[in-house]
């Protein structure tokens, strides 16, 4: 039977007309959304990009800071320098030592001044830096007899200046070290980051480094609030601040990634091909009704009968690769990407899944060598050091490594998730809520938890039975994940130390460890032991017993003066208020000589085992209390987002006629 033409013909001639006027005239209203969502989308990576820079500049300038300390303390114990206070040399005599005597070679990169009575200048090689610094630094050196370290401003000139007492001479002398903040710092930490970067006051722009055109870009983000309003090609430079103290701030972007300008150009691609699906439809809608010939009806001839393979439960099941759900963000390796939880200097954190055959499923955490340091070879080995160093860590109290890989030029390791929260949001929240903090009790299980940790990273042997000594040098509460059955496990040992040469040390640009956590010789730059770790525990379980940190500052010269000082005379009267036996355990454990501290965690462990007791169920309390909805709720979410897949049935032979 054949179709007959007529009104019907013209009615289907006219809705294609109008189905392909319809196709043509969507593309350009998509178009446009496209457009809009990719500035969002470039203006939301360009500050992505920037922050990571500012962390990466903080943690540059740290390294500054971390330089300048240990120099002057070791610079104001040289005997040489002794003898000519004693003698009260003039200043010329001192600018010939410092000039030309090798021992002071390692002190020549700064701007030296010296005082015989902390009064007055004896000699300083830059008269106006010289008067800054005995103005800001005398008295706090006077009063603490240590170094004590500033960020100055004076005008249009800014420095980082150190100061300590010169030891085994009379009165109070005093030797001052400072690092002009000056373009050719600001070089140094450009050329270490790659970034252009600003160092600001508040009368504006003090110095800078970076090339040209990177430093338009910079002081155009800077003018618009942290985001370049205008960028000629369309991708724009975000910047972002790091507060220096003293009102002065560090400004610090990071060019477009490559894979974004590979996106905006894969955007024109993708409108183009919009376009040419567009006409095709078009065309096909019009040739479909006004080109194609009527269709005619006939019967088509059976087909002879065949044998084919149907679904049975009943039998085996094949294995098969479970569909992704539309909910996950992504894959990496055999990894189900489910949601973002957060991110450090290198590294991207997600909650993810692995599933398989049978209905298997496993919820970890899966931790991504960010974008931007996948091809520094640096960086990946550092990665990789990690990952090598935490698959052979077999503890109930150390989060694992399951698996490392690489997919599609992105590195990642794979570890146990934890349902749970780490000590410090556990802490906020107690603290946000009106309670009281940990009981004593609470925080010493947490306390012998970690130690029995540590006990085992720091007796830890390679495969030639050689001692690794093993130092986290990064205890903090965010690192004490607890779940919420009140097991404690340490995680992130992304900065270990080891006594191993296949551990890559490299600083990477970022701060060695958390300044509020710190051991002072870890602050100072000098060596670090597994007293440092119990140094910083110290401070953790301080922390949970008080709800409070033991240093406060608002800048990073403000927290590493004190991480290098250790507790001061106030915060001793604190701890010594808190109950027993908690003085009595961090007195020793927050000693600022390591040689007055527990020398291992076994020693710190055998010290409070007679007050273990009802600890962990006070602990699993306080995590019922303030976290079994918000836990309860994120399984279900994670649940939603990746359904346990059902098992493949098999094949039964059946025929069909």
């Amino acid at each position: 039977m054949t179709e007959a033409g007529g009104p019907s013909l013209l009615r289907r001639r006219a809705l294609g007309l109008l189905a392909a006027g319809a196709v043509l005239v969507a593309v350009p209203a998509v178009t446009s959304s496209m457009e809009r969502a990719e500035k969002l989308r470039r203006a939301g990576e360009a500050t992505r990009q920037a922050t990571d820079a500012a962390r990466r500049g903080a943690g540059a300038w740290a390294s500054e800071v971390d330089a300048l300390v240990p120099a002057a303390e070791k610079a104001s114990k040289k005997r040489q320098l002794a003898a000519a206070v004693r003698a009260k040399v003039d200043g010329a005599t001192v600018a010939d030592l410092m000039a030309s005597e090798p021992w002071w070679e390692p002190y020549r990169r700064f701007v030296a001044a010296l005082s015989y009575d902390g009064s007055t200048l004896a000699f300083a090689q830059d008269a106006a830096v010289g008067g800054m610094v005995l103005q800001a630094l005398a008295q706090p050196v006077r009063e603490r007899q240590d170094v004590v370290m500033r960020v100055l401003l004076a005008g249009d000139r800014a420095v980082l200046a150190a100061g300590a007492p010169i030891p085994g001479a009379p009165g109070a002398p005093m030797l001052f070290l400072a690092r002009p903040m000056d373009r050719q710092l600001l070089d140094t930490i450009s050329g270490r980051l790659s970034v252009p970067v600003s160092l600001r006051g508040p009368a504006g722009e003090l110095a800078a480094s970076g090339t040209q055109e990177q430093l338009a870009h910079l002081r155009a983000a800077i003018q618009g609030g942290g985001l370049e309003l205008t960028a000629a090609d369309g991708v724009p430079w975000a910047a972002v601040a790091t507060d220096l103290g003293s009102g002065l701030s560090l400004w610090t972007a990071a060019p477009p990634a490559d894979s974004d300008l590979h996106q905006a150009f894969g955007g024109q691609s993708i409108k183009a091909a919009l376009w040419a699906a567009a006409a095709l439809m078009a065309l096909a809608m019009l040739w479909l009704t006004w080109g194609r010939p009527a269709p005619a009806f006939a019967h088509e001839p059976r087909p002879a009968s065949r044998e084919i393979g149907v679904l049975s439960p009943s039998s085996s099941p094949l294995p098969a690769t479970p569909p992704i759900p539309a909910s996950a963000l992504g894959v990496i390796g055999r990894y189900l990407l489910l949601e973002r939880i957060g991110e450090g200097g290198m590294a991207e954190i997600f909650a993810a899944a692995a599933l398989g055959a049978g209905g298997f499923r496993r919820f970890l955490v899966i931790k991504r060598l960010r974008p931007e340091w996948a091809t520094h070879p640096e960086a990946i080995s550092h990665f990789i050091d990690e990952a090598n160093l935490m698959s052979s860590l077999a503890h109930p109290n150390i989060v694992p490594v399951f698996d490392f890989g690489e997919a599609d030029g992105s590195y990642y390791l794979a570890q146990e998730y934890v349902a749970g929260r780490d000590l410090g949001r556990l802490t906020r929240r107690m603290v946000e809520r009106g309670d009281a903090p940990l009981p004593p009790r609470a925080v010493l299980y947490v306390v012998d938890q970690i130690l029995s940790a540590l006990e085992y990273a720091n007796d830890k042997r390679d495969d030639d039975g050689a001692p690794l000594q093993i130092v986290h040098r990064d205890v903090a509460p965010a690192n004490v994940m607890i779940s919420e059955t009140g097991e404690v496990k340490l995680i992130d040992f992304g900065i270990v130390k080891t006594a191993g040469p296949q551990l890559s040390q490299t600083q990477l640009g970022q701060i060695n460890g958390n300044l509020e956590y710190m051991a002072p010789e870890q602050a100072r730059g000098h060596a670090v032991d597994a007293r440092s770790d119990l140094f910083s525990l110290g401070l953790v379980a301080y922390t949970a017993a008080t709800g409070d940190r033991m240093y406060r500052g608002d800048t990073v010269v403000d927290l590493l003066n004190q991480a290098a000082s250790g507790p001061g005379a106030d915060a001793r009267e604190r701890i010594g208020r808190l109950p027993a036996p908690l003085p009595t355990l961090l007195a020793r454990a927050l000693a600022f000589d390591p040689g007055e501290r527990f020398q291992n965690a076994g020693e710190f462990r055998a010290a409070l085992a007679p007050y273990r007791g009802t600890g962990k169920a006070e602990l699993i309390q306080a995590m019922t209390r303030h976290f079994a909805d918000e836990l309860r709720h994120e399984q279900e979410r994670l649940i939603r987002a990746c359904p346990r897949p059902a098992p493949m049935p098999a094949v039964s032979r059946v025929r069909l006629v």
